[in-house]
């Protein structure tokens, strides 16, 4: 095979969570040609995923002196400079990346753990911090001072969530999602997701959660109208928000009937733009579903409400009902559709 096939096949090793054969296939890719910097990038996500942080820096070392205008290099760097607690490198070389694409949204978030970690104020002055990253990614500085990109808004990309007692559900909704374009990293306090959505353009989301997860524990699904990820919680409590708006927010235990629905959002802020968009697009499968799931709860009233929530949750998702009145003296079995049975997620 030649050094594309092999690229190829450690893509589609990855996304089944086969990291070290991922490894191993992207190795070989460089074997057969050692030019290309998207190969050492790639090598060192799946390093990163098995926590070979000094090999993946220096994959990611590699790949800027031959790409210094590859921005997921840096992005590569810097996450594994902060898994080995080198915090200060690690936010220079966030800083480098953010200069050679100053859309992409992960360096942010990236900048201010690591300017939490350093204990540093959130306003410090990026032009001395990048002056200082000079020694930290040698031999690629004059390449990337001389690089101006020019990055055209991409149309943005919508996601919904909910929550059960134990997970959190994230649904990015883009369709046709190649899973040789996907990457996805889970950390402690932090999901990033990588992909090329259906008009070739990269698109990179991150989410600051509100509280910890178990990254061993948490998945993604790709389907044909969204990418559904699932995040398992580190603590049995209901979220009052996806990620962190508040610092100061505080969790609240869960309530006899955890809750199937969505987090609170700010639908008053973000109403004329959602109205924009389902204008023009047209949602297909469970997209539409859940939007009509969505708008019955959210018209309807507080008995309509509980005999949602209540349905939902005891019947594991498989029955929804709007009548309080029929359920609300009543356990709901589990009703799975003809010709399937019920198992336990991890079954």
């Amino acid at each position: 095979m030649d050094a594309a096939k092999y690229c190829s096949c450690g893509n589609e090793a990855f996304v089944d969570d086969n990291y070290e054969e991922a490894i191993e296939l992207y190795s070989k890719a460089i074997e057969k040609d050692n030019t290309i910097a998207e190969y050492y990038t790639k090598r060192a996500t799946a390093l990163i995923k098995v926590k070979r942080y000094q090999e993946a820096i220096k994959d990611a070392d590699d790949a800027i002196r031959i790409d210094a205008t590859n921005w997921k290099s840096y992005l590569r760097k810097g996450i594994g400079l902060y898994h080995i607690r080198d915090y200060s490198h690690a936010k220079e070389a966030f800083l480098r990346g953010q200069e050679v694409n100053g859309n992409e949204e992960s360096f942010a978030m990236w900048i201010d753990k690591c300017t939490a970690e350093l204990g540093q104020q959130s306003n410090d002055n990026p032009s001395d911090l990048a002056q200082k990253s000079n020694k930290a990614v040698t031999e690629t500085d004059n390449a990337a001072a001389e690089v101006v990109t020019v990055v055209s808004a991409s149309p943005k990309i919508r996601h919904d969530w909910y929550q059960t007692q134990t997970t959190v559900t994230i649904d990015i909704l883009s369709k046709k999602v190649n899973p040789r374009d996907f990457s996805i990293d889970f950390d402690a306090n932090s999901v990033q997701v990588t992909f090329q959505d259906q008009h070739g353009n990269s698109r990179t989301i991150s989410f600051n959660l509100c509280h910890d997860i178990i990254p061993s524990q948490s998945k993604a699904k790709i389907l044909t109208t969204k990418i559904e990820i699932r995040l398992k919680k580190a603590e049995g409590i209901q979220w009052t928000n996806l990620t962190k708006s508040d610092p100061d927010e505080k969790a609240t235990k869960i309530r006899t009937y955890p809750s199937s629905n969505r987090g609170t959002k700010d639908w008053d802020k973000i109403e004329a733009e959602i109205k924009q968009e389902e204008k023009e697009t047209k949602l297909e499968g469970d997209a539409a579903l859940n939007q009509l799931f969505q708008q019955i709860y959210g018209d309807g009233s507080d008995d309509v409400k509980r005999a949602m929530m209540k349905s939902f949750v005891e019947s594991k998702g498989t029955v929804l009902s709007t009548n309080w009145g029929e359920v609300k003296e009543k356990n709901i079995d589990c009703k799975p559709p003809d010709g399937m049975e019920f198992r336990k997620y991890d079954q």
